[in-house]
């Protein structure tokens, strides 16, 4: 699990949060976490038309609670696809089949101002970096809309998954991130 923690004394209007991807043809690694720079109200310029900025009582925080996780793979020379939606469920297309472990969607915990909408940007794809090539993820989507507000708790949950296609006999430990970004509106 991967936590960001952002300075208590700066507020901040976007946090960056980088989701790991584990998965492939033999074996998932761990997780590993880096904080990362959010864009801080304080040096933004003040608003020239007259309109008030946004309260931000309390600063956003991105949690990764669980990494979007293929398990362990292995693809027959036709090779094959294996989507995880957002509740952890799988579909393989094709010569693809487990070798074990569990199979995760991606899952991040919001935090922010009760209430307060907020800009979810996930992008649709990413790539994951092996020490024998590249496998690219697909057709990333979440379980909720790109804008809704936080809950009374200043809470909410995202989970995810994506589409992994397995083409050719590359095979190793692959990891990669998805760049997911979170602004109050």
């Amino acid at each position: 699990m991967a936590m960001w923690h952002f300075l208590p004394r700066v507020l901040y209007r976007r946090a960056l949060a980088l989701l790991l991807i584990c998965g492939v043809p033999l074996l998932c690694g761990l997780l590993t976490a880096s904080p990362v720079a959010a864009q801080c109200l304080l040096c933004a310029p003040a608003p020239t038309d007259g309109a008030a900025m946004p309260s931000t009582n309390r600063p956003l925080r991105v949690e990764v609670v669980t990494n979007l996780d293929f398990a362990r793979l292995v693809a027959g020379t036709g090779g094959g696809t294996l989507t995880i939606d957002a509740n952890s469920s799988t579909r393989a297309v094709g010569d693809v089949r487990s070798l074990g472990g569990f199979v995760l969607s991606g899952r991040i915990l919001i935090e922010g101002e009760p209430g307060r909408m907020v800009r979810i940007t996930i992008p649709s794809d990413a790539s994951m970096n092996g020490t024998n090539g590249r496998i690219l993820i697909s057709n990333i989507a979440s379980d909720v809309a790109p804008v809704l507000p936080l809950g009374p708790d200043g809470r909410l949950e995202v989970r995810f998954g994506a589409e992994l296609r397995l083409i050719g006999t590359i095979s190793g430990n692959f990891h990669g991130r998805i760049p997911v970004t979170v602004d109050y509106e």
